[in-house]
């Protein structure tokens, strides 16, 4: 009876280990600085206009009231393949330029023109103007088309995400990626941006509505959006790395402990009619009790990483093998038992 007493409460105190490890579990919601029903939320005085840099990739339309005027600033059409895609379509389209190592493009009858460290706006407005001294009223339109964001880490649907829209933020990119999954860190998300040929990064806090003013809530191309994963994933990982090698330690202990009893069996047993003092006797039921506290401290997921549970196997092995036995000398492990019950 005191063996199923000593096991409730080794279960009990594993309970409340449990729920300890609960209530330290990071919430979920974003902005929670944010309580009241209505506000303003703060400005962001960056421009969210994404600058050129080399090898970008751009379309530029130059046309006004008589198109033969203006058709000569174009290139002619041909292969509609963009960058890093070579499959054709069958419909053409104007060629795209390519931004060299130097920042400039060619552009016919204009020539070279700088077009890095500008928007696409002001690169408009640049040409617009050296047009304007042979033609009248032209319109100007550059695009880029390689905006891509990589979005990483602890969201549902990690990937390399085109964006057609210079207008893009960080929780634009997120609910793109089918938002932050339950591991991932709200308060911790990492933008790597690359501008200038130099890398710089800054860390967002999804549950302050601070990041709006940040300088990084809106994305440029080639953005990296990083998702760290918080404490329980890491730990998963942990137990999941090391799992294959627990069990295969486990195995080992468990055959170990099988030559063991079965050596303490060999000698202990000196007659087939001997039978154990009544003091020592275990009943069929306690051993199974036993047995059953032991195989539920293995299912507990807070203590599966204890070293104590890999003798749990042991203890049931020898309790096992020590109520099959009949000898006026049992097993220490035996008597162990009977005096942790009395």
């Amino acid at each position: 009876m005191k063996i199923k007493n000593i096991l409730i409460s080794l279960l009990v105190i594993f309970a409340f280990a449990s729920c300890s490890t609960t209530k330290e579990a990071p919430t979920l919601a974003y902005f929670q600085n944010l309580k009241e029903a209505e506000g303003a939320l703060p400005d962001n005085v960056s421009d969210y206009k994404i600058k050129i840099q080399p090898d970008d990739e751009l379309i530029i339309t130059i046309t006004s009231s008589n198109p033969e005027a203006t058709a000569i600033y174009n290139v002619p059409l041909g292969n509609p393949s963009v960058k890093g895609n070579i499959n054709t379509s069958q419909s053409p389209r104007l060629q795209t330029y390519i931004v060299d190592r130097n920042g400039m493009i060619q552009i016919p009858v204009l020539g070279e023109i700088k077009a890095t460290g500008i928007s696409t706006d002001e690169l408009a407005a640049v040409i617009k103007n050296r047009v304007s001294e042979q033609v009248k009223d032209p319109f100007v339109r550059v695009e880029m088309i390689n905006f891509t964001v990589n979005v990483m880490g602890e969201v549902k649907a990690p990937q390399r995400m085109v964006v057609g829209k210079e207008r893009f933020t960080v929780l634009d990119a997120l609910a793109a990626a089918g938002d932050l999954t339950e591991y991932g860190k709200r308060d911790n998300v990492l933008v790597i941006r690359t501008e200038n040929g130099k890398s710089t990064y800054h860390r967002l806090n999804l549950t302050d509505g601070s990041i709006y003013a940040s300088p990084f809530f809106y994305l440029q191309q080639n953005d990296v959006v990083y998702v760290e994963p918080n404490k329980i994933k890491v730990d998963n990982s942990k137990y999941n790395q090391f799992s294959a090698f627990k069990l295969s330690q486990m195995s080992t202990i468990v055959s170990v402990a099988s030559v063991i009893a079965s050596l303490v069996i060999a000698l202990c047993v000196k007659s087939d009619t001997l039978t154990i003092p009544k003091k020592y006797e275990i009943k069929s039921e306690t051993v199974h009790n036993c047995s059953k506290g032991i195989i539920g401290l293995l299912k507990l997921p807070t203590h599966r990483n204890s070293p104590l549970v890999a003798f749990c196997p042991v203890v049931y092995l020898l309790l096992w093998d020590s109520f099959s036995i009949s000898s006026q000398n049992p097993p220490l492990i035996y008597r162990i038992f009977y005096r942790a019950g009395r």
